[in-house]
């Protein structure tokens, strides 16, 4: 199911996107919004950890100050949404971008525009969500999407699943050995006995530590030239894709 949230004040505006949802045939039917007129509101319900939506399509305010603390303060939180400015004016564009927006789009735009912007993020949503580890949890499979994991950590003969912002974790039986070998296509590194990384997580390594949104994780000596070796390959991979996008943009 598609989560979307839209925080614009016309209500013209927000009824014209809502009929643009519903006419786009890549959504389907399978979707939610909610639609709030101030950014107060949305960074409120942020607050109160009550924001669970993957898109927010947010208003640019005429001097885009609000719009854009409120799209620094998400990336900041460390929060899971994707967000699509709209705005008056291509004035805020690069603003947007280096906050990592989505998208920006200008008014007035058509139905043909939004079903555009839609069908790159889906298309992208998709291929970043795609893989995924079966497990067995008390007698019933569970899917892990590998992309959401920050890490996953061992305890006697039980392997736990920790997430970036999210409490919950998933525990299931296994050696980290073997799931390490499972995961090396998938851009996971061995840091320690105990610690089994997702790369794409990983901001840094300083020293004798590996550097997360989410904490720092130890590097043990017997895994310290493998670390090194596996991150800059990962490093070198995402610097590439920027570069891509940027040219993108």
């Amino acid at each position: 199911m598609l989560r979307i949230a839209i925080c614009e004040k016309d209500q013209k505006q927000r009824t014209e996107l809502l009929d643009y949802i519903s006419m786009d045939t890549d959504i389907e039917d399978d979707y939610i919004t909610e639609c709030f007129s101030q950014v107060a509101e949305v960074k409120k319900r942020l607050d109160e950890n009550d924001f669970n939506f993957d898109i927010l399509f947010l208003m640019m305010d005429s001097v885009g100050v609000d719009s854009l603390a409120l799209l620094q303060y998400i990336r900041e939180k460390k929060f899971d949404v994707d967000v699509f400015f709209i705005a008056d004016t291509v004035d805020f564009v690069t603003e947007a971008f280096r906050c990592r927006a989505f998208a920006y789009l200008v008014k007035p735009f058509d139905l043909k525009k939004f079903t555009y912007e839609m069908k790159q993020y889906l298309k992208e949503k998709t291929e970043y969500q795609k893989d995924y580890l079966s497990v067995s949890v008390q007698g019933k499979e569970q899917m892990i999407p590998l992309n959401a994991v920050l890490y996953f950590t061992s305890n006697v003969r039980k392997i736990g699943a920790v997430f970036l912002n999210d409490d919950k974790e998933i525990w299931f039986y296994g050696k980290l050995d073997d799931l390490e070998e499972r995961l090396k296509s998938y851009g996971y590194i061995r840091c320690h006995q105990s610690y089994l990384i997702n790369g794409h997580k990983i901001e840094g390594i300083s020293g004798n530590e590996i550097v997360t949104s989410g904490g720092s994780f130890q590097i043990s000596r017997k895994y310290a030239e493998n670390v090194k070796e596996e991150w800059e390959k990962i490093r070198k991979k995402l610097s590439a894709m920027a570069d891509l996008v940027s040219l993108g943009k």
